[in-house]
């Protein structure tokens, strides 16, 4: 019997699956196994993404997790920062270089980037690399600059890292500090993660996806193109291969797919339950893990979360696995000042002064909330 869900239902089971549910993921590599990957273009916002959802867990307990070589931070997908498991991120680079590198051949003949100049360029940084172990960015960049020769501009200088990234040569690693140091792949890899047989790329996406459904559904075929950055062919082709392992259920937005597993079961029996009010940061994949918001977000307010489009994705502050507006906090305070979208009830009101001090655990900040006075209820 196919299950049917209400657009309420979506959500909730999304909110349930991304691990925002409160009872809290044993750990922050469970979280990251749960997962699949998070996005990590804001490195404070995926920490704080990963801590509120593992049990007990502070910003800075994330850090031991990348500086022991379980977890790094590099670009597998979509040409953009991911967290993911250490083992993880050189097969997913391989299974999708070729077409982020393929989109950036453009521009390498705009700034005038010969092949030559980039090979050159990965040889000089693999050696200071290795040599020198973990270096900061302001480090690669004057390494790169030297590399290619004269004086580069920055943008230059900003697509050859670029180049390395994609490749999968570089990726983030220990913490120095606050500050994520950059390292050699598979230098860093060798030294933390056991060897393993050669991987069949085929079978490891079908394992990605899987991972993908677990930690995001009910998804559908689009939003997995999305994620991935990968055609249509690829993942239809992957979710025939894992069969009877996914289950479709109807959705208002058609069909969609969620794990053959207990836990869909109880994921499914937990959406009769109102989720409690949360902020989170503004790249958490409740915003990011979808080729549409509009299952969370209000019509009239979808602009408010990525305003202009522009890429970068505002803080939300969510009361019953929807977004009822965004948040920002000021510096050198961290005052959490609220923009909701519409009036605010008295329980979600609340409900945000819980979040704040959930908030002030996890990043061991003394937090305070502002709301505007003319827009509570």
């Amino acid at each position: 019997m196919t299950v049917q869900l209400t657009a309420a239902q979506v959500r909730r089971a999304r909110w349930q699956s991304l691990g925002l549910g409160g009872e809290g993921i044993l750990t922050v590599q469970g979280v990251v196994e749960r997962l699949g990957a998070l996005q990590g273009q804001d490195l404070p916002g995926v920490l704080i993404s990963l801590a509120l959802r593992a049990s007990r867990t502070t910003v800075h307990d994330t850090h031991r997790h990348f500086d022991e070589g379980a977890l790094v931070r590099g670009w597998p997908m979509r040409g953009t920062l991911h967290v993911l498991k250490a083992e993880d991120l050189l097969p997913m680079t391989q299974i999708t270089q070729k077409r982020v590198l393929s989109g950036m051949a453009g521009q390498a003949r705009t700034l005038g980037i010969t092949d030559s100049a980039i090979g050159r360029v990965i040889d000089v940084v693999a050696d200071a690399l290795r040599e020198s172990g973990p270096l900061s960015r302001a480090e690669l960049r004057e390494i790169v600059a030297r590399s290619y020769g004269g004086n580069p501009a920055r943008e230059i200088i900003s697509h050859l890292i670029y180049q390395l990234c994609t490749r999968g040569l570089i990726c983030h690693g220990p913490f120095r500090g606050d500050q994520q140091l950059i390292v050699h792949t598979e230098s860093w890899l060798g030294a933390h993660v056991a060897a393993t047989p050669e991987l069949d790329l085929d079978h490891f996406l079908v394992r990605m996806l899987k991972r993908y459904v677990a930690g995001h559904g009910p998804v559908s075929e689009s939003d997995a193109v999305r994620w991935f950055g990968l055609p249509l062919s690829i993942i239809r082709e992957a979710r025939l291969t894992l069969a009877d392992q996914l289950v479709t259920v109807l959705t208002p937005g058609g069909a969609q797919w969620m794990t053959a597993s207990r836990e869909t079961e109880r994921i499914l029996s937990a959406t009769s339950q109102r989720p409690r009010v949360r902020m989170l940061p503004g790249f958490d994949e409740f915003m990011t893990g979808y080729a549409d918001r509009g299952f969370a977000v209000p019509a009239h307010a979808i602009d408010e979360i990525v305003p202009g489009k522009n890429g970068m994705f505002r803080p939300t502050v969510c009361s019953g696995a929807s977004v009822v507006g965004t948040w920002s906090k000021a510096t050198p305070h961290y005052t959490v000042h609220v923009q909701p979208f519409a009036r605010l009830s008295a329980h979600t009101e609340r409900g945000i002064h819980t979040a704040a001090r959930e908030l002030a655990r996890v990043t061991g900040k003394q937090v305070s909330v502002h709301l505007p006075i003319s827009l509570k209820l």
